[in-house]
């Protein structure tokens, strides 16, 4: 038997899946569309949760799609990968290096994301000629926007880290990455990690910069 439409003021049968949470049931758009202002906050919640999570992503040199411009959708070149030694640089580095066929490894990259936080950061490893032009590997564009180098070749690992004793959640979507990518499109990467860092040492230090004078804020 069919469940029940959401909306409270119907009876009729929900034959109609909501296509964000997967839960919610409508008999009609009609029905659909006047409830959402009341069920968007638990949709919102709910799709969330249900989003597929990692604690690695490889950022691959070609899309994974063919005929994708490479910066235009950057979503087509990540794919999810999950490390089961978090949080140890050498164990990282001997796991990728192991699932890309690299034979040594380097740190390549480090940014925060686009929504603000100081708290952590995402960081890149590469193949240890990733920074070579003689490599022959190919040029990973999107990595260029988010490592210490503007070209850059072969593939990427990202894992989430942090200063020591920061808090925050290992595992993370693969939307939550590309849109972090996709905001050095128009910002630079340097710019936003200084900034961050500060307003990092800031709170650190109760507002006052190391060597006690107060930060300044330049708009």
């Amino acid at each position: 038997m069919p469940d029940i439409c959401s909306n409270p003021s119907c009876s009729e049968p929900g034959t109609r899946t909501c296509g964000a949470c997967r839960r919610a049931k409508y008999c009609s758009p009609s029905c659909q569309r006047s409830q959402w202002p009341a069920h968007k906050a638990s949709c919102k919640a709910t799709s969330q949760s249900n989003t597929p999570k990692s604690n690695c992503y490889i950022l691959h040199a070609l899309p994974q799609t063919s005929n994708a411009p490479v910066l235009d959708h950057i979503a087509s070149q990540i794919s999810p990968i999950n490390l089961t030694s978090l949080g140890n640089e050498f164990a990282e580095k001997r796991q990728l290096e192991q699932h890309l066929g690299w034979h040594g490894s380097i740190e390549v990259g480090k940014f925060y994301d686009h929504l603000g936080t100081d708290k952590w950061y995402y960081y890149a490893y590469g193949d240890a000629r990733a920074f070579n032009a003689k490599s022959g590997l190919p040029v990973n564009e999107a990595a260029g926007l988010v490592c210490h180098k503007k070209t850059v070749y072969g593939d990427i690992g990202i894992v989430r880290s942090g200063p020591m004793g920061s808090s925050f959640a290992e595992e993370f979507s693969k939307m939550e990455l590309t849109k972090a990518v996709e905001f050095y499109r128009t910002n630079d990467k340097d710019k936003v990690f200084a900034q961050r860092e500060k307003s990092r040492a800031m709170r650190a230090f109760g507002g006052m910069m190391p060597g006690g004078g107060a930060g300044s804020v330049h708009v």
